[in-house]
């Protein structure tokens, strides 16, 4: 149980999304949701430049705590989502 003074980390929000219909609302759900409970990850502002972006995004698929998934018409057609 997290106290005061060892408050609990942030839990790690990974958000999948199609960039073709979907970058708007996945950035509103990315404001909604950011704080210091909660960390949340979108590969536009996670992954470095010149970084492996699969290994990134493999990485940090691996280590969330919660998924969203955002099913657009572009994600069902998407390869990556």
């Amino acid at each position: 149980m997290a106290t005061d003074a060892n408050p609990a980390p942030p839990r790690r929000i990974f958000i999948s999304y199609a960039r073709k219909d979907g970058s708007d609302t996945a950035k509103h759900l990315r404001d909604l949701l950011q704080g210091p409970a909660n960390q949340v990850w979108r590969d536009t502002e996670k992954i470095p430049g010149g970084a492996s972006w699969s290994t990134e995004l493999e990485k940090a698929l691996s280590e969330c705590h919660v998924l969203i998934a955002m099913l657009t018409p572009a994600s069902y057609v998407s390869e990556i989502c």
